[in-house]
């Protein structure tokens, strides 16, 4: 399974704690950090597709946790039509899937990585590249 991950900094590490922890890495996950979820466009989500990504991952913060005023919002609205671009061209909806725990997220990005990739396994590769 090829997966991608765009993760919030700031659940990733919690306000100001990236100093304090160590980077968060699993293997064999295209892991994209990005500032807040709430900038993630989903351009780049159907590129990830494009790319040969079985699924995708966005992790953000919850709701109330946010640390931009309207990211969170932003983002719900980017993921739902996300969802209908990719359910558009063909494919299953669920290969986008989103996880909002509470931060830090960094320890547990490996747990977050094998739920998605169990609900992945079970839609199997991605058609895109049956495709070509």
């Amino acid at each position: 399974m090829k997966i991608t991950a765009f993760c919030c900094h700031n659940s990733l590490y919690g306000v100001g704690g990236a100093a304090k922890m160590t980077k968060a890495e699993v293997p064999g996950v295209h892991k994209v950090e990005i500032p807040c979820s709430g900038r993630l466009e989903p351009i780049y989500i159907l590129k990830e597709f494009e790319n040969g990504a079985d699924g995708v991952v966005v992790v953000a913060c919850p709701a109330k946790m946010c640390q931009l005023i309207h990211g969170s919002a932003r983002m719900e609205k980017r993921i739902e039509y996300a969802k209908k671009l990719i359910s558009d061209a063909g494919m299953e909806p669920e290969r986008l899937m989103l996880f909002r725990p509470e931060p830090p997220t960094a320890p547990r990005l490996a747990e977050i990585i094998e739920e998605a990739s169990a609900g992945f396994a079970a839609l199997g590769a991605s058609p895109l590249m049956a495709a070509v």
